[in-house]
């Protein structure tokens, strides 16, 4: 799971702010107008403010006012402020109009555009909207909400196994209450479900206006996750915990004076946490249609082949990619049958996750690397890929059409090898001469040299193997790097052990071992504490490619993953073996 630290003041920005607009035009002028609170009390006073901003310095009048229906201003003369700033050279000039109002009638209004007329051209804000709400009687004592409070939110109370849900963790505080930053305190239990963080990029949190039991309230998503469950039955979503900075302001304090200088009055840190939850999760419906191999989503799928003429004996690839929305990463390998005139390897998989909004989706590759051993014209027959449709509530499948691959000798090969195995043999002809040998001479032998010096050679090698062995039980460093492969080699075997005993959650969990303890002895790294991404990040400062580092993160998360998925075969845990054998390879090279 993904971890959000301190947040900057960047959040409180967003929080204040939420409800400004502004308009922009060419020589970097700016204006915008904003209101603190969306939804006010009939017969509550309430202010807009309006901001211009300049580059350099010039003169700015006051806006044309709007007219206004059902609000009314309590007076039409604004309280101004003026600011003058300089920033690596370019100056610039900030000017705030301030205005207040009251709102006499119940419903929804339009604020109008407010126009400013600078040096002969029209610039004007943005329309606000605000309701007027009749204020509600208090909660009963008992009943009565907090004034801060977190909340763990789902879309979907009752999904399917491998069904997305997507779960929000949302602020709500009371209006005179500013967030000044948050910090989660611990992980966040979420056993039984593969999970994506989908706030990252996001930015800064916002917030919005909202009633609640008649109180006024701001509410802000400060995390968003997508969860797969992968399991049937009742599971559990831990309670998330956070630790808020925040303060109390005055009930009409301004929202400039507010920012800019109430920091350090007034703080105080809380502690709020979200409730637990229990998640229905339901079984798929039985039977599985053919094909089927756990895809849960909307996807569509493709098979193609690297060529469709080859020669006896030449490898090809039959690609399989699966396109969509879904539980992509808990995906197995399609079933294609194969005839007997083929042979098949491992295949390689790979998986391209994209975060769009709170869907996950993008794509998963499967590469067969097959070889024909027979010359003709071969069939790949035709397949069927099957999935569950949640949102329907049933399988879907699509047929993969056969595909024809001509295979022909390759007939230059052919007369190579006949040339090479041709014997090649003279007959002895003309009449015998008997040489007679010459005295040997000592000094003109290779092993008299090797005699000479092999007492040397043999205290050099003894000095060294007692120092390589007195340097391994003190150095611990030295120990770990020259111990990683034969560890990781026995850590392997392990999970290969693990996997015939049917104890494939243990196995999985000593394949991601094997790989992280790798990587941490040969660069010195403390055994835990690195995250999968950390690791990978390592090593790439070793020289590691942009696909091997992101080769080495995937290949980590879908170990750390794997362990909670519905089923697992012994074919697959083979294929992930190698695939962490192949890492290992790859950076024992680098290392």
């Amino acid at each position: 799971m993904m971890r959000k630290t301190g947040k900057t003041l960047l959040f409180i920005l967003s929080i204040l702010s939420g409800f400004a607009v502004q308009a922009t035009a060419s020589d970097g002028i700016e204006v915008s107008a904003s209101v603190l609170n969306s939804i006010v009390y009939a017969g509550e006073q309430f202010s807009i403010s309006v901001q211009v901003e300049t580059p350099g310095n010039r003169s700015v009048s006051r806006p044309q006012l709007p007219e206004l229906d059902g609000l009314r201003y309590i007076s039409r003369t604004p309280s101004t402020n003026t600011s003058y700033s300089i920033v690596n050279g370019v100056a610039s000039t900030s000017f705030g109009f301030r205005y207040f109002l009251i709102a006499d009638t119940p419903g929804r209004y339009t604020i109008p555009s407010f126009t400013f007329v600078i040096e002969g051209r029209t610039f004007n804000t943005q329309p606000i909207n605000v309701e007027v709400v009749e204020r509600g009687r208090q909660p009963q004592t008992g009943t009565q909400l907090p004034e801060i409070y977190l909340q763990l939110e789902l879309t979907t109370s009752n999904p399917y196994v491998g069904q997305q849900l997507t779960a929000e963790l949302v602020l709500y505080f009371r209006s005179d209450i500013d967030i000044l930053s948050y910090q989660p305190v611990s992980s966040w239990r979420t056993e039984g479900f593969w999970l994506e963080n989908l706030s990252e990029g996001r930015g800064n949190p916002r917030a919005e206006t909202v009633m609640i039991q008649g109180v006024r309230y701001r509410k802000a998503t400060l995390m968003s996750y997508a969860l797969f469950p992968t399991r049937a039955g009742e599971l559990s979503l831990g309670s998330y915990t956070i630790n808020v900075n925040m303060r109390r302001t005055a009930r009409h304090e301004d929202l400039r004076e507010r920012f800019f200088s109430g920091f350090g009055r007034a703080q105080q840190s809380v502690e709020v946490r979200s409730e637990a939850k229990k998640i229905p999760v339901r079984r798929l419906p039985a039977p599985f249609p053919e094909g089927f191999t756990g895809a849960v989503g909307r996807f569509s799928v493709e098979r193609t082949i690297s060529d469709q003429e080859v020669y006896i004996g030449e490898p090809l690839e039959m690609i399989t990619t699966i396109n969509g929305s879904g539980n992509l990463a808990l995906i197995n390998h399609p079933n294609h049958a194969l005839p007997e005139e083929f042979d098949r390897f491992n295949p390689q998989e790979s998986t391209d996750i994209q975060k769009s909004g709170n869907v996950i989706s993008g794509s998963k590759t499967f590469r067969d690397v097959i070889i024909p051993r027979r010359a003709g014209m071969l069939e790949i027959p035709e397949s069927v890929f099957s999935w569950f449709d949640p949102g329907a509530g049933r399988y879907r499948t699509t047929r993969l059409v056969a595909q024809q691959v001509r295979v022909t000798r390759d007939m230059s090969q052919v007369m190579t090898r006949a040339e090479e195995t041709r014997l090649s043999l003279r007959p002895v002809i003309g009449v015998t001469t008997w040489a007679q040998h010459h005295q040997l001479n000592l000094f003109s032998t290779w092993w008299f040299y090797l005699l000479a010096v092999l007492p040397f050679l043999i205290v050099f090698l003894g000095w060294a193997r007692w120092s390589y062995k007195n340097r391994m039980s003190t150095d611990a460093g030295f120990a770990r790097y020259n111990l990683a492969d034969k560890r990781a080699e026995n850590t392997l075997n392990e999970a290969a052990m693990k996997i015939n005993d049917t104890r494939w959650r243990d196995a999985y969990g000593l394949l991601h071992k094997a790989v992280a303890i790798y990587i941490a002895d040969r660069l010195g790294l403390p055994e835990i504490g690195y995250s999968n991404a950390q690791l990978a990040e390592e090593m790439s400062k070793k020289g590691a490619g942009v696909q091997l580092t992101d080769q080495i993160r995937k290949v980590l998360d879908r170990f750390s993953t794997i362990q909670y998925a519905p089923d697992a075969e012994k074919d697959s845990f083979n294929d992930d073996k190698l695939r962490a054998e192949s890492i290992i390879r790859k950076c024992r090279k680098l290392t």
